[in-house]
């Protein structure tokens, strides 16, 4: 009756599986890419780092100032009438518009073109209009150019975007593995979920055949006992896989980034556990050499350091002294009377200048050389990172090559001793019809072949997962990445 009991529970949870739709191993890596909060992240902060670059780039953008003003005055003065002094007030005026626009060029060029017109009046005089239109180019000769911090800050930035892409790039593999990682231990959790299930079955059966022996008068009713307390023992250890089930499906639903509810929501694993060879045969130099060439953070921390690189230089350059060449042109008209109003053109009397100079830029200052400084340290500090990064790399794939090793010959050996723990209990089954064993001496090997093969199935897990570390450390784990073999050596 309970041998019924069982299988009908058995199909009660294989018909509430079979109703959620499998997931695969793809569609849990798919989901932890579009859906981990680490890869939303990682996301904004290339919106942030794009940010950073306009905000560079606006260093080269036309920036118009103009400026409106005037003045009253009311000025005493001395003056003669024939031989006789004569003090009195002599009244004056002015008024100026001035425009301009500064445009500085990546190239090091700085454009200033100008316009002014100034109106000044006086009691007694005509009024006077002055329009001046103008321009000026400066342009590096001797070390201008390469402290243009301007034109390294925005390259800076840059790079810091492409760092930021690298980050996000490794943001999504980190989810991609941690939930392959989880999908493992799910499949794990439900072979051995089914691994006890087989054996309370069969302490289910032992104690269903003892109860016929015992009414049977063949059996001491004294031998029910252990049986009984062996089952409920067997029963305790199945519920327990079934929380564990319960408890890896969370963990897999979170590692895909949804949320509990959708983590009840999943279905069975599609996916079995990958074929583990007998023996690992894999070139480490090779895929350490991979790993540096395509791990996405090492890349984003190389560009980081090239970035305060190219920022340190310009900011070095600056602590120098620099010659450029200023080019100074300009227009004037001058009107008188009522003509003197605010026109760009006319006048009485028009002119012209040109002039050519050498302008020596001011050196360094204190400021300038502390963020040199701090721009150093910065720099000395990520390059720290990045190479110690590189060595964890290194370690990372020695790690995880050892760990397939270690975990292939693992399951070869739970595999033998499942195996031949099955043929063991056959044998102790037929000692025990025989009168040549006891019950005891079943209940010893069919507790050992449970642990044996819940052994094997977490070996198993072992050995895919570290497949899934080796992976990750090499930086092979983009969309297309098969993580039921051996990332492929350059």
């Amino acid at each position: 009756m309970f041998v019924r009991l069982l299988v009908l529970l058995a199909l009660a949870v294989s018909a509430r599986a079979s109703a959620q739709a499998p997931v695969s191993l793809a569609d849990a890596l798919g989901a932890a890419r579009q859906q981990s909060p680490e890869v939303a992240l990682a996301g904004e902060a290339i919106a942030g780092e794009r940010a950073n670059l306009r905000a560079a780039a606006s260093a080269f953008d036309p920036q118009l100032y103009g400026s409106v003003g005037g003045g009253q005055a009311a000025t005493p003065n001395r003056s003669f009438q024939g031989t006789t002094p004569v003090l009195a007030t002599a009244g004056s005026g002015y008024q100026q518009v001035e425009v301009g626009v500064q445009r500085q060029y990546r190239s090091g060029l700085a454009l200033t073109p100008l316009v002014q017109m100034t109106r000044t009046a006086a009691d007694g005089t005509s009024a006077l209009l002055e329009t001046t239109a103008g321009v000026s180019l400066a342009y590096p000769v001797l070390g201008g150019r390469e402290r243009n911090t301007a034109l390294a800050a925005e390259d800076a930035a840059g790079q810091r975007i492409s760092a930021a892409r690298a980050d996000l790039d490794r943001a999504a593999e980190t989810a991609a593995a941690a939930a392959a990682v989880a999908y493992w231990d799910y499949v794990g959790a439900v072979r051995i979920q089914e691994a006890l299930q087989v054996a309370e079955a069969r302490a289910a059966r032992l104690l269903a055949d003892t109860e016929a022996l015992v009414a049977a008068d063949e059996r001491p009713a004294a031998d029910l006992v252990a049986l009984r307390a062996d089952l409920s023992r067997r029963r305790a250890a199945r519920l327990s896989a079934d929380q564990s089930v319960y408890d890896a499906r969370q963990r897999l639903g979170l590692a895909m980034g949804g949320t509990a509810a959708d983590a009840d929501a999943l279905g069975p694993a599609a996916d079995a556990l990958p074929e583990v060879p007998a023996t690992v045969e894999v070139d480490e130099a090779a895929l350490v050499a991979r790993a540096l060439d395509a791990r996405a953070d090492l890349l984003g921390a190389d560009l980081r350091v090239r970035a305060l690189d190219r920022e340190t230089a310009a900011a070095t350059a600056d602590l120098r002294p620099s010659v450029d060449v200023v080019l100074d042109a300009g227009y004037t008209t001058l009107s008188e009377g009522a003509a003197a109003q605010f026109l760009p053109v006319g006048g009485a009397s028009r002119g012209g200048r040109v002039g050519v100079s050498l302008r020596v830029n001011r050196l360094g200052s204190g400021i300038t050389r502390a963020t040199t400084e701090r721009q150093r340290a910065t720099r000395e500090r990520l390059r720290i990172a990045r190479d110690d990064l590189a060595r964890r790399i290194r370690a990372d794939v020695a790690g995880a090559i050892a760990s397939l090793r270690s975990g292939a010959a693992e399951v070869s050996q739970t595999r033998e001793a499942v195996a031949l723990y099955q043929e063991a209990v056959e044998n102790e089954r037929l000692r025990l019809r025989l009168g040549m064993g006891t019950l005891f001496d079943v209940q010893i090997v069919e507790e050992r072949l449970a642990n044996a093969r819940t052994s094997a199935v977490q070996a198993e897990v072992r050995y895919a997962q570290a497949l899934v570390r080796l992976h990750a450390a090499v930086g092979a784990l983009g969309p297309a990445a098969d993580l039921c073999t051996l990332p492929a050596a350059p």
